[in-house]
């Protein structure tokens, strides 16, 4: 199941276009995404999020929130 269909599923009124740093389901999905997918190590994973919900401001738009994961991981 992608990002996308399990946001759809959480939530009532689909909010595809934004990362929620309010829902840890959310959260912990894209943890764990970057750890099976890029091979990045959990801390490092769990960090990059952390950063990335500071970094990139509210509603925190997927593609830049994306983009900040990828230059906070070196990818």
């Amino acid at each position: 199941m992608s990002w996308y269909s399990q946001d759809d599923k959480e939530i009532i009124d689909p909010d595809k276009l934004f990362v929620s740093c309010d829902e840890d389901y959310e959260l912990d999905y894209l943890i764990d995404k970057l750890v099976e997918k890029w091979g990045v190590d959990r801390n490092s994973a769990e960090e990059a999020v952390e950063n990335c919900c500071d970094k990139v401001p509210p509603p925190h738009p997927r593609d830049e929130f994306l983009e900040c994961l990828k230059d906070e991981l070196g990818l």
